[in-house]
């Protein structure tokens, strides 16, 4: 079970996956590639995917998401582009979800 605090790409788009994203998913450092896109999932963006500090893509688009995209998540992009890294993409609905940082409307 250790294992999966390596994973480096989550793509559960298009699937019939629903309820609440976990905060739990915050633990998963390593994760590069985020899709979560074309689901039932509902409820807030959880402020801890701000810890996804490897994080290059998080598609929340097409969901039922609601909220704002928490002030931890443009944290880390403002600490990824003062470092030089590369900014990650995040792509939202931004009919149902609000965005004060690099976010794609989807």
């Amino acid at each position: 079970m250790n294992y999966i605090y390596r994973l480096r790409t989550l793509r559960l788009e298009s699937t019939n996956v629903s309820g609440f994203i976990t905060t739990q998913l915050g633990l998963l450092q390593s994760l590069a590639v985020f899709d979560l896109s074309n689901t039932s999932l509902s409820g807030p963006i959880p402020s801890e995917f701000g810890l996804l500090s490897g994080l290059t893509y998080l598609g929340l688009h097409n969901t039922n998401l609601s909220g704002d995209v928490p002030e931890e998540v443009c944290s880390m992009i403002a600490s990824t582009v003062s470092s030089g890294w590369n900014i990650p993409e995040i792509h939202v609905d931004c009919s149902r979800v609000l965005c004060d940082c690099n976010c794609t409307c989807a």
